[in-house]
């Protein structure tokens, strides 16, 4: 009797659990179909999604790969435009008041100096570039076949401004914004963060109307964009943060601002205006400012970006960008761009074509 009411029970558990199985199943292939409805929907409003500033939004990972491409065989492919070596979990945009910035009174020598957590950025974050050069491509424009730091990445074929997706994306920007950081080794590797100027009929339009830009921040970027070759001794400066990692690439990196001109050679290269098929190669680059950080120039810059070099996978870092106010009227200060760089491979870069595109 308790045998066959035990098997009466098991029976009837079995079949709820069918039940609630096939109940769930039903659930989940609802979902997928709805789910399935809205991807077309939002992959068919190209033209709504052209109207959104150059936030990072989640359809920017179209077209993203992680590492260097292959072609079956396992061997990298040969190098094509547009590529972009880093996925987008690995990068983001951070909110801006983690950083520390001067304050009103900063200036004025009774106030004390303080700092206050920063406004917004004045430039959104677009996309971010893990590329390593050929070094005996390089090297052929270099003197005596010495490879140079592979600067002035805005016009390489392969990189992001010319690829598809940078040129659907920035085809109405009135500016943008790259840091370009040149980490010397067997072959130069670059991470190169793009950011972007909001729509509008200049930059300093779009940043009056769409980050109510006052007129010292307003003179903070038009140094950034127009300054002379003291600037990046003078007003350029880099914020890291290393929230996670090890002991020794936290107590390497610190935490405080630096003027990165004073520590490595920093060259700008700057067009002011739109470059259209820049070198026989179909497309145009928009009116850009970029930053070369040649870490290569600094024994303890090559020292500190060889730790964080090593330990990147284990490292979430968020770097930030300004420039540094000298008189009253430029501030408060307010931080231009930032980023974070959480568990980048730095060992797995794309091979880009080079030299660049004149």
């Amino acid at each position: 009797s308790e045998s066959f009411s035990g098997r009466g029970q098991g029976d009837a558990l079995d079949a709820g659990l069918h039940g609630t199985a096939a109940s769930l199943a039903q659930r989940v292939e609802a979902l997928e179909a709805a789910v399935g409805a809205a991807c077309l929907r939002d992959g068919d409003d190209e033209d709504e999604d052209e109207e959104e500033y150059f936030t990072c939004a989640e359809d920017d990972a179209e077209g993203f790969e992680s590492g260097p491409p292959s072609h079956g065989s396992g061997a990298p492919a040969p190098p094509s435009r547009g590529l972009v070596a880093l996925s987008r979990d690995k990068w983001r945009s951070p909110d801006a008041s983690i950083f520390l910035v001067r304050d009103e009174q900063y200036l004025n020598p009774s106030a004390g100096g303080h700092k206050q957590p920063s406004a917004s950025a004045l430039f959104d974050l677009v996309a971010l570039d893990l590329l390593k050069t050929d070094p005996d491509a390089l090297a052929r424009t270099g003197a005596s076949g010495i490879a140079p730091p592979p600067e002035n990445v805005a016009r390489c074929p392969d990189a992001y401004l010319l690829s598809p997706h940078g040129q659907r994306r920035l085809r109405s920007c009135p500016m943008v914004f790259i840091l370009n950081i040149m980490v010397p080794g067997p072959t130069y590797t670059c991470l190169v963060t793009y950011w972007a100027c909001p729509k509008g009929s200049s930059w300093e339009a779009a940043l009056r109307q769409h980050r109510e830009a006052t007129d010292g921040e307003i003179e903070s970027v038009r140094m950034l964009l127009e300054g002379d070759d003291e600037y990046p001794d003078t007003r350029f400066k880099l914020a890291p943060i290393v929230e996670k990692g090890p002991w020794a690439v936290r107590a390497a990196v610190g935490g405080k601002p630096c003027l990165l001109g004073t520590k490595v050679r920093v060259p700008i290269h700057r067009s002011p205006t739109r470059i259209s098929d820049p070198g026989g190669v179909s497309g145009s680059i928009p009116p850009y400012v970029e930053v070369d950080v040649d870490v290569g120039s600094s024994t303890v810059a090559r020292h500190v970006v060889g730790l964080a070099h090593g330990a990147s996978k284990m490292l979430t870092v968020h770097l930030g960008v300004s420039s540094e106010p000298k008189v009253p009227e430029e501030l408060p200060e307010r931080i231009l761009a930032c980023v974070t760089l959480d568990s980048v491979d730095m060992a797995q870069p794309s091979l880009v074509n080079w030299p660049l595109v004149s």
